[in-house]
């Protein structure tokens, strides 16, 4: 029984983590806007209020996360050039 709750409990982060949606939003994102009274955005893209004269660089966007007026923004980039051009 012990190992079945932690299990679950183990998933749950995991999926949690990955920027999956349940019914309701995000566990992630319901967790910190509770303890913060602030709007969070959790995902694989680059968040709505993302400012647009700041310049990203080309490739996929592995994860967008927007708290506060704070972004992170992680992309992935090709080539050996890809540092030189960002």
């Amino acid at each position: 029984m012990k190992r079945t709750a932690l299990a679950g409990a183990g998933l749950a982060l995991v999926l949690a983590l990955s920027g999956c949606t349940f019914v309701g939003g995000n566990p992630v994102e319901q967790l910190v806007e509770g303890a913060t009274g602030g709007e969070v955005e959790i995902g694989n893209t680059v968040p709505e209020d993302f400012p647009a004269e700041v310049p990203l660089a080309e490739g996929e966007v592995l994860s967008g996360a927007s708290a506060g007026g704070v972004w992170n923004v992680g992309i992935r980039v090709d080539g050996a050039d890809a540092l030189g051009t960002i």
